[in-house]
């Protein structure tokens, strides 16, 4: 029978614990019975934001990657989750094509730590993490705060490439010019390319790179230029950054993107000539 065959592998597994082992068992089996329990809900760890916008210096290692793969960015304290999720993605060379979350107090699957999710999560994820705030919502200053702290990133579920990041030094931010949402100071070694099977991968880099020693120093830098980060740093609304990124593949995106940047950083002044000759063509009667 089934259940004898379960009571006979329970007797062997039980038979050799002491007597302190069986009463946690016990105690967890009571707690259990007639179904498993609702995990504990969170911690709250979030943190205020800061007063004022300074630079973090963040140091960023991918897990369990030897020789480390690892990179420095500069990036502004006050850039969103979700807009730092983009960095990271620029300085790894990955493509944005799957799930991601972050969490302070342990990994991002562990219910000792608070998370912050992506927008599937926050809709229609699988995981039962209801009330947890979205990533676009949360700035990075209310997840580090000082020297040491640390933000936990996975990216891809199923390759599961974690990403610990460190914050190294408060630096203030300049007053007399625009501050770059993420720029980066230096790093090592090539990140492994997007499908190539996570842990997998890590040990066998030369197999999915071409160099695993070639740090893509340029290649990052203009992906950090992206129209995405300088709309950003420009102060244009996100919902209208988040359209503009939709129109971007299209045929006539990559052309419209450029124009309006160019009208961004160099407004257009038109004469006070052409302004009233403007109203006097609207004025007249049709």
């Amino acid at each position: 029978m089934p259940n004898d065959d379960l009571l006979r592998n329970f007797d062997a597994a039980i038979s050799g614990m002491g007597l302190d082992d069986l009463r946690d068992i016990s105690g967890t089996l009571a707690h259990t019975a007639g179904g498993f329990t609702r995990p504990p809900a969170r911690p709250e760890l979030r943190r205020r934001a800061r007063q004022r916008r300074v630079v973090y210096r963040v140091h960023l290692s991918l897990d369990d990657s030897a020789p480390s793969i690892w990179r420095r960015l500069d990036v502004r304290s006050d850039l969103t989750l979700e807009a730092l999720h983009l960095a990271i993605q620029a300085a790894f060379g990955w493509t944005n094509s799957h799930l991601y979350r972050f969490s302070i107090g342990g990994q991002p699957f562990d219910w000792t730590s608070q998370v912050f999710l992506c927008p599937f999560d926050m809709e229609d994820g699988e995981f039962d993490d209801v009330g947890a705030p979205a990533a676009a919502d949360v700035r990075l200053d209310e997840t580090l705060r000082d020297p040491g702290d640390e933000l936990h990133y996975i990216y891809d579920y199923g390759d599961a490439w974690d990403v610990t990041l460190r914050l190294e030094e408060v630096l203030p931010a300049p007053t007399e010019e625009r501050v770059p949402l993420a720029a980066l100071v230096t790093g090592e070694q090539a990140a492994p390319p997007e499908n190539s099977g996570g842990g997998w991968a890590l040990e066998n880099m030369a197999e999915v790179v071409a160099d695993p020693t070639l740090f893509p120093a340029e290649e990052i830098h203009e992906a950090l230029r992206a129209p995405y980060f300088v709309l950003r740093e420009l102060g244009v609304d996100p919902g209208l950054i988040a359209l503009i990124g939709r129109i971007y593949h299209a045929p006539v995106g990559h052309d419209l993107m450029d124009r309006l940047l160019q009208m961004l950083d160099e407004p257009i002044h038109i004469s006070e000539a052409a302004t009233a000759e403007m109203f006097a063509v609207t004025a007249r009667p049709i």
